[in-house]
C-alpha cells in the first residue's frame, strides 16, 4: 500500500513540473514568434532569436525525461535531467536577459540577480525538504 501513495505521489509531482516546463517552452515559443514578426530596433535580434531556438531541443528532453526517470524509473536523481535543463534554461535566460537589456539594463541585470537567488534558494529547499524539522 505505501509503495502505490509513493507511485501516486511520484506521478503527480512528475506531472507538475512537466506542466511548468511546457508552459516556460510555450513562453520561448511565444517570444521567438514575437521576435521574428515584431520590429527590427532591437539589437542583437538574431542573437537572442538563435539562443531561443538553441533552448528548445533541450527544453523538450527535459521534459521527456523528467517524465522517465521520476515515473517510469522511480528515481529521485539524474544527472542527464540536469544537464538537459542546464542546456535548456541557460541559453534561452540569457537571450531573455539580452532581450530585457534593450529596454533597461538595470532590468535585465534584476532579472540575472533574481534568477541567481532563486536558482540557490532552490537547491536550499530540496536539500532541506529532506529534513522533516525543517521550516524552509
Amino acid at each position: 500500500m505505501k509503495n502505490e501513495i509513493d507511485k501516486g505521489m511520484i506521478h503527480e509531482i512528475a506531472f507538475n513540473t512537466n506542466y511548468a516546463t511546457v508552459g516556460y517552452i510555450t513562453f520561448v515559443l511565444a517570444l521567438i514568434f514575437a521576435l521574428i514578426s515584431g520590429n527590427d530596433n532591437i539589437n542583437h535580434k538574431a542573437l537572442i532569436v538563435c539562443l531561443l531556438i538553441c533552448s528548445l531541443p533541450s527544453l523538450v528532453a527535459y521534459l521527456l525525461i523528467n517524465y522517465l526517470v521520476a515515473v517510469e524509473q522511480v528515481r529521485k536523481d539524474s544527472g542527464t535531467r540536469g544537464l538537459a535543463a542546464l542546456l535548456g534554461q541557460l541559453p534561452s535566460f540569457i537571450g531573455i536577459f539580452l532581450l530585457i537589456g534593450n529596454y533597461s539594463w538595470i532590468a535585465s541585470i534584476i532579472f540575472t540577480l533574481l534568477i541567481v537567488f532563486w536558482g540557490i534558494m532552490y537547491f536550499i529547499v530540496v536539500k532541506r525538504g529532506n529534513d522533516p524539522t525543517s521550516q524552509i
